[in-house]
């Protein structure tokens, strides 16, 4: 599989995935077992990549092989979570206390900001959504004659239109699925 930066950003891969990425292979590279160990050392993300690059029948064998490596893997790191879950716990307790307060000072002087803001601008939003809706009434008069002008016009190129892209999408799902298998 060749991988490069314009499929990578195709695919969704974050910014900083990509930069560790072009830094190391400027050029796109082809996966080997080789490439596929440098990527780990860098802390590209391989899960990542085989649910966004790989086909369905690819991504499961990925997952099936990796099953027991994970399982082993969250077992040692079990330990070292719940040391530093325990750890954290008062700062975030902190943190959390300290963040409540702040919201709650926060919205009480927003609210009053708010109701300030809003009686001020209520006459002014009246006179500007009745104005709108005036326009939009008269807009929508004067062009309907024209839109069902239009609407006959392209009915029958809209007809073999939607008829070669229901084809063509049907087609699609066909090779995608053939490529899958």
């Amino acid at each position: 599989m060749q991988i490069t930066i314009g499929l990578l950003k195709d695919k969704g891969a974050c910014e900083s995935q990509r930069q560790v990425f072009a830094t190391e292979w400027p050029k796109g590279c082809t996966v080997t077992l080789a490439v596929a160990r440098r990527a780990a050392e860098l802390g590209l993300d391989l899960e990542w990549a085989a649910n966004n690059l790989l086909c369905a029948q690819a991504r499961s064998q990925f997952v099936e092989a990796v099953a027991p490596a994970r399982r082993v893997y969250d077992e040692a790191m079990a330990p070292a979570r719940r040391v530093y879950v325990e750890a954290v716990a008062p700062a975030r307790r902190v943190h959390d206390k300290a963040l409540a307060t702040a919201s709650r000072v926060y919205d009480e002087a927003m609210a009053t900001a708010r109701r300030v803001h809003d009686e001020a601008v209520a006459p002014a939003s009246r006179v500007y959504v009745e104005a709108v809706a005036t326009a939009l009434r008269v807009h929508d008069k004067a062009v309907a004659p024209a839109g069902r002008v239009h609407d006959e016009a392209v009915a029958p190129a809209r007809r073999v239109y939607d008829e070669k892209r229901a084809c063509a999408f049907v087609a699609a799902c066909d090779l995608h699925d053939s490529k899958e298998h």
